[in-house]
């Protein structure tokens, strides 16, 4: 009988164990189904992002174009300028040169006004020759019109792999009115919803910032990958304490998540398949 009492009491205990664990269970794939949804969302906006910065890059280039276009295009009217008012200066010191022939062949019956005609075609031909050598001495070194192209430039967008970083440690708050990217060095930095800097968070005993969340009342939760630990923050940036740390079998935390049905922290590791489940005071 006595037998039979405690394995029925061991039974039940098992059962209720089994019923714990499962209720936990389901309460973390619910928690993965959050993340996977909140995955696809951050793809999507990702993916925009790209493109948003993608269509101002190629604004800024178009710009940058339609200048150097303009350029080429003022240069091109000036040099234009100054060779068709060439053109016109040797048209007119040939008509010139015309009017004097034409005067010297009148003028060979009469050798008085033929003497005369030659002294006045010395001297224009004098003057075209002055003007000739100007205007070969004015030879347009500008020309040919080339645009060569900025090789800082081009060097720079040869060696560019990507146009931004992909962080995977980023998180919003309840609202979407602030973004969270965690930086090894810098620690965790604020954007508001526009993408416009806000604050950074800092302290000595976070030691390269990794997974972040955030729970209903804002507060910030922050892994410290080398300093082994959890740090939290408010909203404000103002840390409120490490709440979990080395002694608390944290290695090398990595990401953090939490759940705010069950009031508990879900932390993995670097280095471990591991999930650790800490309840919240």
């Amino acid at each position: 009988m006595v037998n039979t009492l405690f394995n029925l009491s061991e039974s039940k205990q098992i059962q209720s164990n089994l019923k714990s664990v499962m209720a936990s269970m389901t309460a973390l794939s619910h928690s993965k189904h959050s993340q996977l949804e909140e995955l696809d969302k951050a793809q999507v906006k990702a993916l925009e992002d790209i493109t948003t910065l993608q269509t101002a890059l190629e604004a800024f280039l178009k710009k940058a174009a339609d200048k150097s276009r303009q350029a080429v295009k003022d240069i091109f009217k000036k040099l234009e300028d100054r060779v068709f008012q060439q053109q016109i200066d040797i048209a007119n010191i040939n008509d010139v040169l015309n009017n004097v022939a034409e005067k010297i062949d009148r003028a060979e019956a009469n050798r008085a006004q033929l003497f005369s005609c030659m002294k006045v075609a010395e001297r224009k031909i004098k003057d075209a020759e002055k003007k000739k050598f100007k205007l070969g001495m004015d030879d347009n070194p500008d020309l040919p019109l080339l645009f060569i192209p900025d090789q800082s430039l081009l060097s720079y967008l040869k060696g560019l792999q990507d146009i931004g970083e992909v962080n995977r440690y980023v998180t919003f708050n309840n609202s979407g009115t602030k973004m969270y990217v965690t930086d090894l060095d810098k620690g965790v930095v604020c954007f508001d919803s526009n993408g416009r800097y806000l604050t950074t968070f800092t302290d000595a005993e976070l030691q390269g910032a990794r997974g972040a969340c955030v729970d209903a009342d804002g507060n910030v939760f922050v892994c410290g990958i080398d300093s082994h630990n959890v740090v939290q923050f408010n909203e404000d940036g103002i840390k409120i304490g490490v709440i979990l740390k080395q002694q608390n079998g944290l290695h090398h935390p990595r990401s953090v998540c939490f759940h705010q049905g069950l009031n508990k922290l879900f932390v993995t590791m670097a280095d471990s398949d591991v999930i650790k489940m800490y309840e919240l005071e």
